[in-house]
Parts: structure tokens; sequence; C-alpha cells
């Protein structure tokens, strides 16, 4: 019974230990500045990572779901998306 209870105690640390590195991980995520130039790359695009950043800034819900559904319409119009795309960058370019 012994060895059963330090073995859970241990499970319980382990468990612990993980879920205090995976909230740092987020934290430092979050705090670190995004890389505009590659996320807004047209050549690279990947429009959920940008729908992503867009949703996770501090804009307003109205600017975020403009932009977003800028960039889902632009996706498939080259034509449009560098001006979409510039826009966004505009708006998570911190000021």
């Amino acid at each position: 019974a012994e060895a059963a209870a330090a073995e859970a105690a241990a499970a319980e640390a382990a468990a612990a230990e993980a879920a205090a590195a995976e909230a740092a991980a987020a934290e430092a995520a979050a705090a670190a500045p995004l890389d505009l130039d590659a996320l807004l790359d047209p050549a690279t695009l990947n429009v959920e990572a940008v729908a992503a950043a867009l949703a996770g800034s501090g804009l307003d819900d109205a600017t975020k779901t403009l932009l977003t559904n800028a960039l889902n319409l632009a996706k498939d119009r080259p034509n449009l998306l560098p001006e979409v795309l510039t826009q966004i960058r505009t708006a998570l370019t911190p000021q």
C-alpha cells in the first residue's frame, strides 16, 4: 500500500510539473511578439495561424471580425491578398 501511495504521489507531482511547464510555455508564447514577417508572408501563408493571431490580439471584436473576414475572402484572390495582409500587419503592429 505504501508503494502504491508513493507511486500515486510521484505521478501527481509529475503531472503538476508538466502543467506548470505547459503554463510557462503558453505565457512565453503570449509574451513573445509575433513574427509578422513570417506570419504574413504570402508565399507561406497559414490562414488559420493568422486568424488565431487576430483572435488572440488586443484588437476590438469588430476589427478582428473585419480583418478575419477580409483574410478569408482574399486567401483565394491573389490580387486582394497583399492589401489585406498589409491591413492585418498595420493592425497587429504595436503603436
